[in-house]
């Protein structure tokens, strides 16, 4: 790309930046001018987090993608991760047909419990972006968004 995408001046947080949904809805913002802050649990591993650079850098906006690490399960720490931002796409979770549900029970439902108080603590009630809004910035996907109830939708808005 030859010239970059205008900032918009807003940043949305990301978690599970790395995952199938995640990974879109970062190449989506950063296509149409926000910045992102976006979370895995593990920073060091390139499978984690090379895919998701390669957007930015294609898009010539690489400046503009900051990458955290961070487990859902835990809640501290994801004030100061999330910070400056201005809204919150809630993605992580785990994916497996075996092993431990518990984990997998507990990543969608505590994970969402604690990025909520925390979103409510830290961001403008603005923060909470419409779904008419999501939709439009994320246009590809077929996203089921929810406002505040707790759910396990494939990509919650917080």
């Amino acid at each position: 790309m030859s010239e970059a995408i205008p900032a918009n001046g807003q940043t949305i947080f990301v978690t599970g930046v790395n995952g199938h949904i995640g990974n879109h809805i970062v190449k989506d913002l950063l296509t149409h001018g926000y910045a992102v802050k976006g979370s895995v649990r593990d920073l060091s591993d390139p499978k984690k987090v090379d895919h998701v650079k390669k957007h930015a850098e294609t898009l010539g906006v690489a400046e503009r993608l900051h990458l955290v690490e961070g487990d859902v399960l835990e809640a501290d720490g994801w004030a100061e991760q999330m910070d400056g931002c201005d809204a919150l796409f809630h993605t992580a979770t785990v994916y497996s047909t075996s092993g431990d549900a518990t984990v997998i029970i507990d990543t969608a439902n505590k994970g969402t419990q604690h990025l909520q108080s925390i979103r409510q603590a830290v961001m403008p009630p603005s923060s909470l972006i419409p779904p008419t809004k999501a939709r439009s910035i994320c246009s590809p996907l077929q996203m089921n968004v929810a406002s505040k109830e707790l759910s396990t939708p494939q990509a919650l808005l917080l």
